[in-house]
Order: C-alpha cells, then structure tokens, then sequence
C-alpha cells in the first residue's frame, strides 16, 4: 500500500548573501559593488509559491539544481521546516561575481580586430545577461558597439548594434525571444 503525504507550502523565505563573507579591505570593496541577485527573481526561477500542494520533498533538489544551471549562484542551501500538514521554505543563494572586462586582439599585418567591453550575467541582480563592447577592425576602418541584453526571466533578448565608418553610419535593433541553459518551463 503506497501512502502519499501532501504538504501545503506555507513561508518561502529568500536570503542573499554577500559574494564574500570577510568584510575587510578588497573584500568589503567587491561585496559593496556588487548586487546581490534579487529575491524576485529567484521567486520567479522556484515552481513553488505559497499555498501550493506539493507530494513530494524531493522537489527540493530540483530547486536548487536549477538555480546552480543559471550560473549567477556559487551555493544554494534549502531548509524545510515541516509543521503538520504545511512545509515552510527557506532559500539561501550566495551569488558568484558576474561582472567581467574583456579585451581581444586579433589578427596579423595590416589586418587586426580589437574587441573591448564589458558583460554582467546578472545587470543589478536582475538576472539580465547585458555586455557592451567596442570593436575597432582594418576591415571596415571604423568602430562597432553594442548593447546586448537577455533576461532570465522572460527569455527575451535585446540586441543594438551601430557602426560608424567613414563613409556610412548605421545603426540596428534586434529583438527575440530565446531559451536559456538549464532552464526549462516551469510546472
């Protein structure tokens, strides 16, 4: 005979911590420059909310795996507290730093490309994907930037690009909507 237990999911606590848990010196200086992820948008990323049924605990797991898919966490610790028929929730992420400078040279001779910029995974803890970069090539003697941005959230991406050249200034616009890494529909 298979009993199945229900739970209805009462508190979701969301704690974010610090990339760093020293608070001293470089380390005080990156934890004040960076944004810790939003609870919003992990609330977005859970399949629980409350008032919601759940038979079965090991949901937990697959919470925390997709968190870590997302790439903006370094851990995800997930506590249950159980009180009679209702199960309560608590999500501690502790993010990873996201933001990087980039610069590419290629090329040889006459011919190069220089590609400068920068990219965050996570633009003010909002889960958007964001780089902006400059590209200066001998193959259109000019300069070429862009903003591209994606969200975690919506699975939509913004792309503007603009070169300017000696003789022709343009600039574009591309909007789509994208599947990320790990991260499927949620139930």
């Amino acid at each position: 005979m298979l009993i199945v237990i229900s739970y209805i999911v009462g508190d979701i606590e969301i704690i974010t911590k610090n990339i760093f848990e020293e608070n001293y010196g470089i380390y005080k200086i990156a934890n004040k420059l960076h944004f810790k992820t939003r609870t919003f948008v992990i609330s977005n990323m859970i399949p629980i909310k409350k008032g919601s049924i759940i038979n079965d605990t090991t949901i937990i797991s697959e919470i925390k795996s997709r968190l870590l898919s997302t790439g903006l966490f370094y851990s995800v610790d997930i506590l249950k507290e159980i009180k009679g028929d209702t199960i309560n929730f608590k999500i501690i992420t502790k993010d990873v730093w996201t933001l990087g400078i980039y610069l590419n040279i290629e090329g040889s001779g006459s011919e190069g490309k220089i590609d400068f910029g920068i990219q965050d995974l996570n633009l003010l803890g909002t889960g958007i994907w964001s780089r902006i970069f400059l590209t200066n090539s001998s193959e259109y003697k000019g300069f070429e930037g862009g903003l591209s941005s994606s969200s975690l959230l919506k699975q939509i991406s913004f792309d503007y690009y603009s070169k300017i050249t000696n003789l022709e200034k343009n600039f574009y616009f591309q909007s789509s909507r994208r599947t990320f890494r790990g991260i499927k529909g949620f139930s």
